[in-house]
C-alpha cells in the first residue's frame, strides 16, 4: 500500500478474520487513497460495502453457484436493473438463516 502497488485491495472477510479485520483494512485503504473490491459471497460484503465509503465492486455469485447456500436464508439479494445490489435494510447482516435447509446439516 505504500509503494502504490496494489489500486484496488481484494479483502475477504470470510478468510481474513472476520467483520473486525475487514474494517482495519478498509480503514488502511482509505488512508492510502485505494479502492475494496470485496472478495467472497455478497451476503456478508454487501453489507460491509455499505459501510465503507472505498467499495467500488461487490462480488455476486449466482443461485446456480451453490444452491445450498442461496437456500440457506428466508431473503435473498437481487440485482436490480441498474446493476447494482441494495444492501438489506434489516439489522445485523440483514439475512434470517432458513432451518428448515439447514436442520439436514445440523452435527448431534
Amino acid at each position: 500500500m505504500d509503494t502504490g502497488a496494489v489500486p484496488i485491495l481484494n479483502p475477504a472477510p470470510f478468510l481474513m478474520g472476520g467483520v473486525t479485520e475487514f474494517l482495519k483494512t478498509a480503514a488502511l485503504s482509505q488512508v492510502h487513497c485505494l479502492e475494496l473490491a470485496p472478495h467472497g459471497d455478497q451476503t456478508i460484503n454487501v453489507s460491509l460495502g455499505a459501510a465503507v465509503g472505498n467499495v467500488s465492486y461487490i462480488e455476486y455469485y449466482p443461485p446456480a453457484y451453490d444452491e445450498v447456500w442461496q437456500n440457506a436464508f428466508n431473503d435473498s439479494l437481487e440485482i436490480d436493473r441498474e446493476g447494482r445490489l441494495p444492501a438489506p435494510e434489516r439489522p445485523g447482516i440483514g439475512f434470517e438463516p432458513d432451518y428448515s435447509v439447514l436442520d439436514r446439516f445440523r452435527i448431534i
